[in-house]
């Protein structure tokens, strides 16, 4: 063997072995579920490099109604937030209080329901941390 091939032969293999098979995405995926936990784990198409969640609460309804919307997109995740929200519009017409959306590209990233946060608990951690420079005054 030629002495340029020994020493192609470890860049090659070591190319060979950093190299990473391609995959697409994966996101959940739901239209109109009243629990996240109905939301399927799809494979994005190739183009799809986002993953979209749209989740809107009817909070005077009867029963806190929340209805999900997940699914793949593409990096305009503006045009998917509003195709959903043509489709959230016909469940809760009129007494919509909350919208919460995120757009993340990571695996499985828009399977957690939002956070939604006590008022309460807000006041709480604020006294807390408060407390020991209103001590310090003392």
């Amino acid at each position: 063997m030629p002495r340029t091939m020994w020493v192609l032969l470890p860049v090659l293999l070591s190319t060979l072995l950093c190299v990473q098979p391609a995959h697409s995405l994966h996101c959940y995926n739901c239209t109109g579920a009243m629990k996240s936990s109905q939301c399927n784990s799809i494979a994005c198409s190739v183009s799809d490099t986002r993953c979209g969640s749209f989740e809107i609460a009817d909070k005077n309804g009867p029963g806190n109604k929340i209805i999900y919307f997940k699914g793949c997109t593409n990096t305009s995740c503006g045009e998917f937030f509003m195709e959903l929200w043509g489709k959230a519009n016909k469940e809760i017409p009129t007494s919509l209080l909350q919208v919460d959306y995120s757009c993340c590209s990571k695996d499985l990233c828009n399977g957690a329901d939002g956070v939604r946060g006590s008022p309460l608990a807000l006041i709480g951690t604020l006294l807390l941390s408060f407390g020991p420079a209103f001590w310090a005054m003392l």
